[in-house]
């Protein structure tokens, strides 16, 4: 009974053990699919998420690119949505999204890039600074767009908000705002993105088009936290054409990549590791090596993302196929929680057999020692005590030893009974 006992014990030990591991694995295992939340299909971030997808799927992460309004509804989407999802999202627009979760939600993993912020007007126009917007048709950007958030701060910056006349477009797509504006029907438009985002590499090249040069750059830099002052050098962009045709000076943002706080550690390094093939190269206005990077952030940096920039990327993902560097992290995972069961196991099935052993040594001896009492009294039973001994000595022969160190005891319990049953059995009571 007592062999069953202990069948029964193990049993329900390795399947509770079985069962935390396997918890623990489906927990951690790696996901094979990655969403990508953008901004306008012509954006810079669009081109840069679908560069993303190339290179994921090369490692067998299955992606899908959604283009969306901008960094506002990018976050607000993280926060409601959560998942395996990754966002382009600029530095500070946080405070522009009304989710009060959202620090707690979400973590960065960096910064990727940097977005100037471009102000067009046209040619025939008399602006040289964005006080001479007063009283013209401008586009700012969709709502829930990074665009139309700090062009509004520029506007009010200035004093000009209220003497501006604001075109509303559904969708922050350049395309027909820059139709808009060559046609006459307005004066001018804001954009987000790199020069050769494919709207602001046609508006650079129009003749009736012209790009602001913010001359106080460096003093939105010390007024708005996330601002950054650059300079697109004169001839950068085309030299054959001169363009631009002056040192730009503008107003850029820090792009981030933005994801919930939850997203699995595999996916991140294999973002990231993406991430560095697509940005650590130089352009007109960073230097090589420079993104992804930690700095310029305004989210939590994720914990993942701290080791990867403190330490690289983990040697499986940096030299094995996702796939199987993820069924190696989960065959590690495994053993490791096999391993610790195992310690467990060694550590509390032995006590408690030996507890279970001890017990019934003790019921044992309870039994000798009344036959060892009622020796030499008057209700003493010669046969009655002999016929208890053999019992003990009967029930004893069948009673497992769990462990070695416990053979001791037993054959020290078993020479006991035999002794007390010699001096009954040659008593003349």
């Amino acid at each position: 009974m007592s062999g069953l006992l202990r069948a029964r014990s193990t049993l329900i030990l390795l399947g509770l053990g079985v069962l935390m591991a396997w918890l623990a694995v489906s927990k951690f295992t790696t996901p094979t699919s990655l969403t990508i939340l953008t901004g306008p299909e012509d954006s810079g971030t669009h081109a840069d998420a679908l560069r993303y997808k190339s290179l994921l799927e090369r490692r067998g992460v299955k992606t899908t690119v959604e283009p969306t309004d901008g960094t506002v509804e990018n976050l607000r989407r993280l926060v409601q949505e959560g998942g395996n999802q990754i966002a382009f999202a600029e530095v500070g627009l946080e405070k522009a999204v009304d989710e009060p979760e959202l620090e707690e939600k979400l973590v960065s993993l960096g910064t990727v890039s940097v977005q100037p912020l471009w102000l067009f007007v046209r040619a025939d126009l008399e602006v040289d600074e964005e006080r001479d917007l007063a009283g013209r048709r401008i586009v700012l950007g969709a709502a829930g767009s990074g665009t139309r958030v700090f062009a509004k701060a520029i506007l009010t910056a200035n004093d000009v908000a209220d003497q501006v006349t604001t075109v509303t477009v559904e969708k922050d797509e350049p395309e027909e705002s820059l139709a808009a504006l060559k046609a006459g029907t307005l004066d001018g438009l804001f954009a987000l993105g790199e020069p050769d985002a494919p709207s602001i590499g046609e508006a650079l090249m129009d003749d009736s088009i012209m790009p602001l040069t913010f001359r106080r750059a460096a003093a939105y830099e010390r007024r708005y936290p996330g601002l950054i002052a650059v300079t697109v050098p004169e001839g950068a962009l085309n030299l054959a054409r001169n363009v631009p045709n002056q040192d730009l000076e503008l107003i850029a943002l820090a792009t981030n990549l933005v994801a919930p706080e939850d997203l699995h550690p595999s996916l991140i390094d294999v973002i990231l590791g993406v991430a560095t093939r697509v940005h650590a190269g130089p352009n007109v206005l960073t230097e090589a090596y420079r993104f992804p990077s930690a700095a310029e952030i305004s989210l939590p940096l994720s914990r993942r993302a701290e080791h990867f920039y403190q330490d690289g990327p983990p040697p499986l993902v940096r030299y094995l196929p996702f796939w199987l560097a993820g069924l190696l992290n989960r065959t590690l995972l495994l053993i490791s929680a096999l391993a610790g069961l195992i310690v467990v196991l060694l550590q509390t099935v032995p006590p408690l057999l030996s507890a279970h052993f001890n017990r019934s040594l003790g019921a044992i001896y309870k039994r000798l020692e009344t036959v060892e009492r009622s020796f030499g009294t008057g209700d003493f039973d010669r046969e009655a005590s002999l016929k208890t001994i053999d019992e003990l000595i009967e029930e004893t022969a069948h009673l497992g030893i769990p462990f070695p160190p416990l053979r001791a005891p037993y054959f020290e319990m078993r020479q006991n009974l035999h002794d007390v049953r010699d001096r009954v059995e040659g008593s003349t009571q």
